[in-house]
């Protein structure tokens, strides 16, 4: 019941169904149902990616805090694609019904040069010649499978057609959620929360009963028709004011309460606008577009400046960091859905015949295409990548010289040197998290270096985002002492990889240009895959190709040779056989169960930035990178997130081979913890040291599927194992510094780790309070930072947004943040 009462949004439209249900026949709503598969697959991407997942809540917000053109840009596409992705999900189901559950045959035709097919609307003399003389036709048209009567087979068009008006207008109505979703996750007020959902829950109810008007009572076509152009008209008018409005106060504002309410306003009216658009636009105004072909080709010519843009952002790096990720996922989502609903027209189209009965073929000049061609075809481009395979997503081989690389011994030489006058030698261990990790490990080494704790540091071991901050920070070192660059600003550079939308660069090429080249053959592939592109931006932005065309032992070498010392660099990575991936330049077997995958045949070598990137390839979003002799490798934080591991090794390495004089018994571990749930564990652990205590709450229920999704995607085992063995056995030896990113808790935080109704839930309450009220304190003294954006927590993503960016930088100056670092200066 009492999730009943908390999900009530979604009575209105469980009842709509429920009407619909009795309405009809249960056999054909599921076959209106399965027709409309793919609309409900976009609407479950939308809704997981930007109402269940953190890093999607950012996503919406980069558009309203960019910079004001950008933000105009951005807002007026998006807008744009989706009302035209609303009317496809309009339209699309009609072919996938026509295909899987006609019963009626129809004629089919294309334009002059084959870019439209559509229903034919035959001349009424030859639709009866075709029935008086049935066998002259060559009409291969669905028959049905059983005779059906004309009331069931209007019942059913009937259905279809107005399931696939509400599909349109959904989407709207999604949107507007995903808008209150914000509200709640950056804001935590409960009260202004529920007043959104009921206002949202209030005109979810009006469009419905609109819809309800226009599509299930059948009131007199003249009605329609002497109200509806009046209705739109002044909807259309409307939407367009308050658009206006909206790109008036992002630009005077940026995100605020009248930016998020003209936002929401503007959601509402183009649902109901699309609703009455979708239903009359063979009446009323409309009449223009009452003509198939004229309607098919305003889609053709919008689909053509999609594809378009779809060009730019996979050919020009510039351009795709300026458009916001939700627009590229709505340009990939109309293009895929494009391309599925053309081949199912290609297949009504060989399948039926023409007005004037001959047989429908595809042609390649004048040459006919054999029916069978198509299915074949499409078949071996879907098949074929996964027997085959090709090499684009294989790294790059450099040439390695031994004259520019430091050898073990050396390092052991000039550490033996160092540690004579630097007495804390220290590891520094960052944590995976995206760019959230690659920005706060910037900031962190970049604190450290201006106070000299830097100097103690002997080693550095990342994953996945922290392994890229130290990939960040050595560049940052590399350009100051080995190029000494007079116009690079470390300043500057830390700000752009803080402000970047490093999913803008990969969404497009994950959707597109590598798309298409994972059906290719190895012989085609031209240049590199996205992983590829986002080091070429990041070699770009620091100003040297070096990082591209330089080895890892090369810059290492030279970082060493100009510093007298640089840390050993280490990049943890996850291969897909048994054991994991490091990329370091100090190796020969000291890492226990790894591969080094700078260690290649021939005398070759990766890239210094390829080598990086191999810690840094979460699946799906980056693609696994293939090293020749060596297999593939992913995200580092599937085998050990913490970077520890590796660190570890690497200490019992140096003891056999240091003189215990100069190596202290306790070596000092900085650990940069970027989630949320260390953070939380932190506070429980300065409210109890025992942590047990808090095991014994009632956990929130779960079904099977999401415990077995949860261990799936789980990457805090072996961090946590490591953390509480070196506690509870190796204390002696490892004093562990650890630096957490704050984080603005909430109680549903709190329950979802001890669970509900635990008899400390007041104390621990009590102490996230505080640590939320410092959060607070210190954004609010903050000039840059402003109230209107609530306390938005970073996501562990590929892009930030302007108040993430700013919110870790205030971070800094948290007292837990401010106390580790007063640990690491200590004696």
């Amino acid at each position: 019941m009492q999730t009943l009462i908390n999900n009530y949004q979604w009575i209105p439209i469980v009842a709509l169904v429920a009407y619909g249900l009795s309405k009809v026949t249960f056999i054909n709503f599921i076959k209106v149902f399965l027709t409309n598969t793919v609309n409900i697959f976009i609407y479950l991407i939308i809704i997981v990616l930007f109402v269940n997942m953190e890093q999607g809540h950012v996503i919406p917000m980069t558009m309203y805090t960019s910079g004001p053109f950008q933000n105009i840009f951005n807002i007026v596409l998006f807008h744009g694609l989706l009302f035209f992705l609303s009317m496809l999900l309009s339209l699309y189901p009609t072919y996938i019904f026509a295909v899987f559950f006609e019963n009626t045959k129809y004629y089919w035709t294309k334009t002059q040069y084959g870019l439209i097919y559509y229903f034919s609307k035959c001349k009424m003399e030859d639709r009866a010649k075709f029935e008086a003389e049935p066998e002259k036709f060559k009409c291969t048209c669905h028959e049905p499978a059983k005779a059906i009567s004309i009331q069931e087979k209007n019942q059913l068009k009937d259905l279809e057609s107005s399931f696939r008006k509400f599909a349109g207008m959904m989407l709207f109505i999604i949107w507007a959620w995903v808008l209150v979703t914000l509200i709640k996750v950056y804001h935590h007020n409960a009260f202004i929360y529920h007043s959104l959902k009921v206002f949202n829950t209030f005109m979810t109810i009006l469009v419905l009963i609109i819809y309800y008007k226009i599509s299930f009572q059948h009131i007199k076509r003249k009605i329609f028709d002497d109200e509806s152009g009046m209705i739109s008209r002044y909807l259309l008018i409307l939407s367009f004011s308050v658009l206006a409005l909206l790109l008036i106060s992002v630009t005077v504002m940026g995100w605020s309460w009248l930016t998020f309410g003209l936002q929401l306003l503007l959601s509402w009216l183009l649902a109901i606008y699309a609703l009455y658009f979708r239903n009359h636009r063979t009446t009323s105004r409309y009449k223009w577009m009452s003509d198939i072909v004229r309607y098919l080709n305003v889609h053709r010519w919008i689909g053509f400046v999609v594809l378009g843009l779809i060009f730019v952002v996979n050919f020009n790096a510039q351009a795709a960091m300026a458009f916001n990720a939700l627009n590229v996922l709505l340009m990939s989502l109309i293009t895929i859905y494009t391309i599925i609903v053309l081949i199912l027209k290609w297949m009504l189209y060989l399948n039926n015949s023409d007005c004037d009965g001959k047989e429908n073929m595809l042609y390649v000049g004048n040459q006919k295409i054999p029916k069978v061609v198509l299915p074949i075809v499409v078949g071996s481009i879907m098949i074929l990548p996964f027997v085959m395979g090709n090499k684009l997503h294989d790294l790059r081989l450099l040439n390695s010289n031994a004259n520019y690389k430091i050898t073990n011994r050396e390092y052991l030489r000039v550490l033996s040197e160092q540690l004579q006058t630097h007495t804390k030698p220290t590891f520094y261990a960052a944590y995976g998290g995206g760019l959230m990790a690659h920005y706060w490990n910037l900031l962190l080494l970049d604190t450290l270096d201006k106070t000299g704790d830097f100097d103690e540091i002997i080693a550095m071991s990342g994953v996945s985002g922290g392994g890229m901050g130290i990939a960040s920070f050595t560049g940052i070192k590399y350009m100051e002492d080995v190029v000494k660059d007079p116009s690079f600003s470390r300043e500057e550079y830390i700000d752009r990889i803080g402000a970047s939308s490093i999913l803008g660069l990969e969404l497009p090429w994950l959707f597109g240009r590598d798309l298409v080249r994972e059906f290719l053959p190895s012989a085609a592939i031209l240049g590199q895959d996205r992983s590829f592109r986002s080091m070429t931006y990041y070699a770009g932005e620091l100003g040297s190709e070096a990082f591209l065309d330089s080895s890892m032992y090369r810059i290492y070498f030279d970082l060493f040779k100009a510093n007298r010392f640089y840390p050993n660099i280490i990049f943890n990575s996850t291969s897909t056989h048994y054991r994991y991936g490091v990329a370091s330049p100090i190796n020969d077997s000291i890492y226990t169960g790894a591969e080094n995958v700078l260690d290649l045949t021939n005398g070759q070598t990766l890239g210094f930035l390829e080598a990086a990137s191999t810690c840094n390839r979460f699946p799906l979003i980056s693609p696994a990178a293939k090293v020749e002799g060596k297999g593939y490798f992913v995200d580092g934080g599937y085998f050990e997130n913490s970077g520890q591991l590796s660190l570890v090794s690497f200490k019992k390495y140096l003891e056999k081979r240091i003189n215990p004089d100069l190596f202290p018994d306790t070596l000092r571990i900085i650990s940069v913890r970027n989630s949320k749930s260390n953070y939380l564990i932190k506070l429980l652990q300065e409210v109890s040291k025992d942590t047990s205590i808090f095991h014994s709450g009632k956990l929130p229920k779960t079904s099977e599927f999401q415990a077995i999704f949860s261990a799936a995607v789980n990457l805090e085992r072996l961090p946590v194992y490591l953390k509480e063995t070196i506690g509870l056995h190796y204390s002696n030896e490892y004093k562990v510094i650890p630096i957490d990113l704050p984080y603005y808790l909430t109680e549903e935080d709190v329950e979802d780790m001890i669970g509900k109704e635990h008899p400390m839930m007041d104390i621990v309450m009590a102490k996230i309070n505080e640590s939320n009220d410092q959060i607070r304190q210190i954004l609010k003294k903050s000039q840059a930072y402003e109230n209107d954006w609530g306390v938005i927590n970073p996501p562990t993503s590929r892009v930030l947004s302007k108040p993430v960016k700013i919110y870790m930088q205030l971070m800094l100056r948290h007292p837990s943040v401010l106390d580790s670092f007063q640990a690491i200066s200590e004696d």
